[in-house]
């Protein structure tokens, strides 16, 4: 089971989701989030949590995303008020969340109702148009099964007639593409190829009542690549991209999540680790989502696993990482392929240097790097680096401005603001300086990536200074 993994960093998406489902006293899950919003939110939020986290791996926050957010959403229950710094930061998180949450919801809605559609045989003398109207009427207008919000049903039968119309009626292309955002028209002329080629009467003049169903699964497509297209443009806006993956045999080829066995998933892990590339990508069952981030940090790789009822499982070895998927894939429910294997939904991440390459310019919604971190790296890390740092020291006030420089460098390039010396530490350090006399020797142990600025052989360095 999942308990018997120790994680890092623990997090509770049932505890950020009990702060906010009070709408009576919460005034920003009332009126922004909305009510209906949120009783809709209440079932989950990993899909949006396993999203932010992804979007912040980008930047190298992902570890400050899962334990501020957690932390303040524990404050906020533990002493019943934030600040209103606090509160606004857990409040565009939730936000953020709440929004790709609820775009998630609304493919998998679209989804479910396509595949409990029922066709009746088309009337005699129906024309092909009244009998999809008919089908539409019965599935989405007439039914109360499905559970699709009155808005997203109407939108469903409007779509669906968009995209018959669109591929067959080119006089009415026109008005049809009117006010449409550029990739909505290239969404539509896409899979209205796709309807014209499989769903055509013989004279390719109109719809076969033969291939209706094919139809209604190529407009579920098409919904559902729109709403995906949302997602992707707001991901290009911080410069993430995903792979895609198409089926070139299968109507389902819009689909751009890849499914693959775990076993295949860990072939791919392993081919991208004999490449030195980073790896960012969610890892999903059938009703679950969960987020993988694997980066180099000076050439060793960490392993990164976050599960929004859980935590953070942070390590440096690959056998421990895959045990845990293991454990994970045996703890939910996952799609079978006709072998009877379990499959995964896996979008990776294009991005492969992200420790050199942050994308934390991009990523500010909010931006994390205002909240300082409560853990340094050596409660992540196995293998420090270690540094021996030696002073000639003949100025206090210079010494202080030393250090003082060192932890600015640290906070500024350090990933996702993890000090190597942190606050405490930082007050040792000063107590210590306090206390030294002229043409003293301080010898200082600390470790972290923006050490690597100071790294270089022998491992020391010499600072003088002059009164």
């Amino acid at each position: 089971m999942f308990n018997s993994i120790k994680v890092n960093e623990k997090f509770d998406q049932s505890k950020i989701i009990q702060h906010y489902k009070n709408t009576i006293k919460n005034e920003f899950s009332r009126k922004i989030i909305g009510i209906d919003n949120m009783k809709k939110l209440e079932d989950g939020l990993c899909y949006g949590l396993t999203h932010l986290f992804l979007r912040y791996a980008h930047a190298n926050y992902e570890r400050t995303f899962v334990t501020e957010f957690y932390r303040e959403i524990k404050l906020a229950k533990n002493k019943g008020n934030l600040t209103d710094k606090s509160n606004s930061f857990i409040n565009k998180l939730f936000h953020s969340a709440s929004k790709i949450q609820l775009l998630s919801d609304r493919i998998i809605n679209i989804h479910n109702t396509r595949c409990d559609f029922s066709y009746p045989p088309q009337n005699h003398n129906e024309t092909i148009e009244n009998y999809l109207i008919r089908i539409l009427k019965i599935n989405i207008i007439q039914s109360s099964s499905h559970k699709l919000s009155s808005t997203d049903s109407l939108k469903f039968y409007e779509l669906t007639m968009q995209l018959y119309f669109y591929t067959y009626f080119p006089n009415l292309r026109k008005n049809l593409l009117k006010d449409k955002m550029p990739f909505e028209i290239d969404c539509i002329k896409e899979h209205s190829k796709q309807v014209k080629q499989k769903c055509s009467n013989h004279y390719q003049n109109n719809l076969s009542a033969n291939s209706i169903e094919s139809f209604f699964k190529l407009s579920e497509c098409f919904q559902i690549s729109l709403l995906k297209k949302i997602l992707e443009n707001k991901n290009k806006k911080y410069g993430i991209f995903y792979e895609p993956y198409r089926s070139a045999k299968k109507i389902s080829e819009y689909s751009y999540n890849e499914k693959m066995t775990l076993k295949q998933f860990k072939q791919k892990i392993d081919l991208r680790l004999k490449r030195k590339q980073d790896t960012i990508s969610d890892f999903s069952s059938q009703f679950h989502a969960m987020g993988i981030a694997i980066k180099h940090l000076d050439g060793v790789p960490i392993f990164e696993f976050f599960e929004p009822n859980k935590g953070l499982v942070i390590t440096t070895e690959k056998e421990k990482f895959f045990r845990v998927l293991d454990k994970v894939s045996n703890n939910y429910t996952f799609l079978k392929n006709k072998s009877g294997e379990k499959v995964i939904d896996a979008n990776i991440s294009y991005a492969d240097k992200l420790h050199q390459y942050p994308l934390s310019d991009k990523i500010k919604e909010p931006k994390l790097t205002n909240h300082k971190n409560t853990k340094t790296q050596k409660d992540y890390f196995s293998s420090p680096s270690w540094v021996l740092i030696v002073i000639a020291y003949s100025g206090l006030e210079q010494l202080i401005a030393l250090f003082d420089s060192l932890l600015r460098v640290n906070q500024r390039d350090s990933a996702f603001n993890e000090s190597g010396v942190n606050s405490s530490q930082r007050a040792v350090i000063s107590l210590g300086v306090n206390q030294l006399t002229s043409t003293t020797s301080l010898s200082c142990k600390a470790k972290g990536p923006w050490l690597t600025q100071l790294n270089n052989p022998p491992h020391t360095r010499q600072f003088s200074f002059s009164k």
